[in-house]
Formats: C-alpha cells, sequence, structure tokens
C-alpha cells in the first residue's frame, strides 16, 4: 500500500480480502507460528504471508511499523508481487497467460476458495466473535465486498476477481 494499513485493514478479514503485509517485512512469534501450521488448503490459490498475518490478527494485535525496512523491488519476469494493486498492460498480460494456462474458471475459484477456506480455519482458533470473518468463511461475500471497495480498502481489481470466483463456485 501507498501508507500504513489502517486498523480497519489489519483484522483478519481485512486481511484475507487484501493482503497488505509483506512476508519479507514481517516477524513472526512462535504462537502465531504454531497456530498457523499447517497452511490452508495448499492446492487453492493463497499466500503464506497473507495467512500469517491474518492468524496474528485473530490471536491478538498485529502492529505495523511505519519504517522502511525492506527495499522491494521487482523485475520484468516477477509471478508475485504488486499484483491487482496496480494495472498495467504487461501485468494484465501475465495475468491473462497464467489464467489461459490454468482456466480462467479454476484460477478464480482457486482464489476465492482459499479465502473462504482460510476464514474458516480462522475461526477455529481463539478470539472474539468476528461478524466480517464468519461473512467469508459462509460465501456471504457481497455486502462485505462493497463495504470494503467504498471505504477505499479494497481496491476494485480485486474485488472483481473474488467476486467471480465466488460466483464461479468455490473449491474445497
Amino acid at each position: 500500500l501507498a501508507h500504513p494499513p489502517t486498523g480497519d485493514q489489519l483484522t483478519p478479514a481485512g486481511l484475507l480480502l487484501m493482503n497488505s503485509v509483506s512476508g519479507a517485512a514481517m516477524a513472526i512469534s512462535p504462537a502465531v507460528r504454531a497456530a498457523g501450521l499447517p497452511f490452508p488448503a495448499p492446492g487453492l490459490r493463497g499466500w503464506h504471508d497473507q495467512w500469517l498475518a491474518a492468524v496474528a490478527a485473530r490471536i491478538g494485535p498485529i502492529h505495523y511499523l511505519d519504517d522502511p525496512l525492506v527495499d522491494y523491488t521487482q523485475h520484468a519476469g516477477q509471478v508475485t508481487g504488486d499484483g491487482l494493486r496496480r494495472l498495467s498492460t504487461a501485468g494484465a498480460r501475465q495475468y491473462l497467460r497464467r489464467m489461459k494456462a490454468v482456466g480462467p474458471i479454476r484460477e478464480l475459484r482457486a482464489r476465492s476458495g482459499w479465502v473462504q477456506h482460510a476464514a474458516r480455519r480462522l475461526l477455529e482458533l481463539p478470539g472474539p466473535a468476528d461478524h466480517d470473518l464468519q461473512t467469508l468463511a459462509e460465501g456471504r461475500w457481497g455486502p462485505l465486498i462493497t463495504r470494503e471497495v467504498r471505504a477505499g480498502r479494497l481496491p476494485l481489481q480485486r474485488a472483481v476477481l473474488l467476486a467471480g470466483g465466488r460466483f464461479a463456485g468455490t473449491v474445497g
């Protein structure tokens, strides 16, 4: 993100919808490691840093340091990184090639299926009642995604892909 995430983005559900934590710049406690392993749904399209951040937010508060700790660079052949936060012609072409290789419906299902599966796993961890997390786990995403887009916490392109995966049906 261009600016530090707000408390609303550092919730378990907020982190599942929009990964705003970089694995290269995070430190986790032994409690987060124990609660986060094994990683959920390895056959689906999820990310380790996103999962561990959501686990940390579920079992206790997470803290964001407003200090640069890593000089994050990307190269032309990079497969992961900025993703759908910034839309570019080259990025769109790369994404479409990947979707063509695995199939667009399967790709969309894998993304949304992972979010739903991860939400279910997070609800198994100790923590307070969490309506947004419950909503993701049950697959009732429409109002939540709409609210997050309107609040500026979820880019429209990511919302469209997540909703597309829900519309296409989820895996697992």
